[in-house]
């Protein structure tokens, strides 16, 4: 990765893409209004048995939607003996829309002060201990105190709260005792050769579904032996990969909307366990033009940038995505740009456009959305008109 904070590699997105891709999904209903993606195996007399995450999840008929159950009793999908069913329902979904805003409706947000750490597993032999919090689970190759994984979990925790609170995606299919799975290995050397990136301070695997994390990039040992926390540039990876994680799914097809939500939220400043919302703004001029807030890591593109076309850069897949100069800073700029700069409605077309997605419509019949009845070079002249009020000229290549 040639930026100057650690990203997810190019291979790296482009397995996101295609593992969020395998299967045909569809978005379901539980019989509490909750919305939820999967794959549908089979259905026997008193469940529906979908595939999440690579697994099998039984889910009782009682707690699915009336809507859902005539959907089932339409398509008749068998429970064959002793196997599964190798049939697959159409990807058809009802209209999905999507809570949350990207407007901050607080200047800040805030993980627990004294949130619950849980040390589960400990199996020295092994060389493993296995902490919880409330959304996570830490696998690690070497005994933390308790304190340390309070300390760095926050980030992780308060990323979490933020995300799902945008309107970009489902939630994940997950109970209380399913959390989100994060490797952190003592040294680099484990880290690299469990499939840890070189250069990098974490990374998401969908083909694991986990994050790996180097205790480098949370902790440095002081001479006393102990642990302590190093630094807050490591926590803007952290954010990233996280959004990765809990992106996975349907929406997951353009390049610049992969990335440009891992930007968006890796630019929140994060300070001890609250992530400045407040400052967001500032954070993300900061990030692209010089050397991000408090210069904890930006791209340092200055005040005058030239880009690639725009209608071409958002139509990139995960292959063409490497391709474009300065491609991560220009994902953050157009996500931002739909999410806080465009249409003066909190995002709207964004959120619609994450809905269509998840509805099974194609993608550039959701991206007309964010057109909004411009042409492409209409939509980049108010795109270069909104970031000129930010403080950043922007030109264009032929």
């Amino acid at each position: 990765m040639k930026h100057p904070v650690a990203r997810i590699s190019i291979l790296g997105l482009a397995l996101l893409v295609l593992g969020a891709a395998a299967g045909n999904a569809r978005v379901w209903t539980d019989n509490l209004g909750r919305k939820f993606e999967a794959e549908l195996l089979e259905v026997n007399t008193t469940s529906a048995v979908f595939v999440v995450n690579g697994s099998r999840r039984p889910v009782p008929l009682k707690n699915l939607s009336k809507a859902d159950l005539l959907y089932l009793e339409k398509i008749k999908l068998p429970a064959p003996p002793g196997g599964i069913s190798s049939r697959r329902p159409g990807t058809e979904s009802s209209k999905v829309s999507l809570k949350g805003t990207f407007m901050n409706r607080a200047p800040e947000m805030t993980a627990n002060l004294q949130l619950p750490v849980r040390l589960v597993e400990n199996d020295p032999m092994l060389r493993r201990w296995v902490y919880q919090t409330p959304h996570f689970e830490f696998v690690s190759d070497s005994y933390l105190k308790e304190s340390l994984v309070r300390d760095f979990s926050w980030a992780f925790e308060v990323t979490y709260d933020y995300v799902t609170s945008l309107p970009i995606q489902l939630p994940r299919i997950h109970d209380a005792s399913q959390k989100i799975r994060t490797y952190i290995f003592e040294n680099r050397t484990a880290y690299l050769r469990a499939g840890g990136l070189p250069r990098s301070s974490g990374v998401y695997l969908p083909a694991r579904d986990a994050i790996m994390v180097p205790l480098s990039s949370l902790s440095s040992r002081t001479v006393t032996g102990g642990s302590v926390i190093k630094n807050r540039m490591s926590s803007r990876v952290l954010q990233h990969e996280i959004t990765h994680y809990l992106m996975r799914g349907r929406t997951q097809q353009a390049a610049w909307f992969i990335e440009g939500s891992a930007e968006f939220v890796a630019s929140v400043p994060f300070h001890q366990n609250r992530l400045l919302l407040s400052h967001h703004p500032r954070a993300v001029v900061e990030c692209i033009t010089a050397f991000g807030w408090e210069s904890l890591g930006g791209y340092r593109l200055g005040r005058a940038i030239e880009l690639a076309p725009l209608d071409s850069f958002m139509a990139a897949d995960a292959l063409g995505f490497k391709q474009f100069r300065n491609a991560y800073p220009y994902s953050l700029m157009v996500f931002y740009f739909f999410a806080r700069l465009d249409d003066g409605k909190a995002g709207s077309h964004l959120k619609r456009y994450a809905e269509m997605l998840l509805e099974g419509r194609p993608e550039p019949e959701a991206r007309a959305v964010l057109r909004s009845g411009r042409t492409d070079a209409q939509l980049q002249a108010d795109f270069a008109r909104a970031w000129n009020l930010q403080g950043i000229k922007l030109s264009f290549t032929k």
